[in-house]
């Protein structure tokens, strides 16, 4: 959690210098997006696997195709800490259940569709998302990802802005992995 505190600070502190060092010219259709979260896993079997909530981060390059349509490539890194049940017996054959600790790494990247509602909204601007990826995992398996989710857009100067929004993801692994994210983040433009 400190790393994601101080990389915060630090993506807002640069965005400062870059604006000040911007020209003032037309918003340029790139953007840079950072952010960092967590990332709360749905278990795809809950009677044998618990998993934990667990950071995420990941960065973007924003195309805007239109005004309030925009398009992500994203790419991310969750990391989440499980716990699976097992049995074994003692030495006089009785049942003795033994918890085993495992890590779950989840590398994904998207292409992400965005859309604002209210385009000209000048400080506040909400925005729904959708779109397709792939992610692969050392613990759930690789397959192709649908994410969804909504969020918030706070303009910080003519070149900045912060963000907060919530993901659903679901991946079509040979579990099904399911997850949400919750990210904060900063956009340079």
């Amino acid at each position: 959690m400190r790393t994601a505190i101080i990389a915060a600070v630090f993506c807002c502190l640069a965005a400062g210098t870059l604006e000040a060092q911007a020209p003032d010219r037309r918003r340029s259709r790139f953007s840079l997006l950072f952010n960092s979260g967590l990332a709360v896993p749905i278990s795809p079997d809950p009677v044998t696997d618990v998993w934990k909530p667990g950071l995420t981060m990941g960065a973007a390059v924003r195309y805007r195709l239109a005004r309030g349509l925009l398009v992500d490539a994203y790419f991310e890194y969750s990391q989440f800490a499980g716990v699976s049940p097992r049995f074994e017996t003692d030495d006089q054959g009785s049942p003795v259940g033994i918890t085993g600790v495992r890590g779950g790494n989840l590398y994904a990247g998207y292409l992400d569709a965005i859309w604002y509602p209210f385009p000209g909204a000048r400080s506040l601007s909400p925005y729904l998302m959708g779109g397709i990826g792939y992610a692969t995992s050392n613990q759930f398996g690789s397959g192709v990802s649908f994410p969804v989710g909504g969020g918030l857009l706070v303009m910080m100067g003519r070149r900045t802005a912060l963000f907060g929004d919530a993901r659903y993801v679901i991946t079509n692994t040979p579990n099904s992995l399911r997850y949400a994210t919750l990210r904060a983040g900063v956009t340079f433009r």
